[in-house]
């Protein structure tokens, strides 16, 4: 399936990140977005090595951590074209909200740090997605990530891996 894993405050939890992996591959996901706070000094150069990232950086990652796996250290800003839309992905220390970041109507607000699941459509037609935190969720939610194709964007269980949120979208590529 053509789409992104999209997860986020890993923390350098071994376990959740294997599981992202196994999940990114089970779904035919073509890669993995994570916004921020990876720690990969924690996971290490060999199990980093073996996903395809797009990565910004958190208020937890050091440029060290980085180096340690001979990875650069990753922006604070993305910004990916896709089916016609942008996504702007951030980790949400800095920009908790895509004010400010020259976005339009149905263009997505990629970020993390809160640890709490949000998929939404705001005042401006900016559609906002937090896929929660793969391993210390808050509020009550469980641990999550989310699945993101031309069409649909779920906020799934981590484990379960069970839809815990969905909205549809339309694919703009042919726009």
């Amino acid at each position: 399936m053509e789409g992104y894993l999209v997860a986020s405050d890993i923390h350098g939890d071994r376990e959740a990140f294997e599981r992202l992996q196994k999940l990114l591959v089970e779904h035919h996901l073509q890669a993995m977005l994570v916004c921020g706070d990876l720690q990969p000094e924690h996971l290490g150069p060999t199990l980093i090595g073996t996903a395809e990232m797009t990565l910004v950086r958190g208020n937890c990652d050091s440029s060290y951590g980085f180096q340690s796996i001979g990875k650069p250290f990753p922006p604070s800003v993305q910004r990916i074209p896709w089916h016609g839309r942008t996504i702007v992905m951030t980790h949400g220390d800095r920009w908790p909200s895509p004010y400010g970041l020259s976005m339009r109507e149905g263009d997505l607000f990629l970020f993390g740090h809160i640890h709490v699941p949000r998929l939404y459509v705001d005042g401006n037609g900016i559609i906002i997605l937090n896929p929660g935190s793969a391993s210390y969720p808050r509020g009550g939610s469980a641990a999550s990530y989310a699945m993101l194709t031309p069409t649909r964007i779920e906020i799934r269980s981590l484990w379960k891996d069970t839809v815990l949120q969905a909205l549809e979208t339309e694919d703009r590529s042919a726009r």
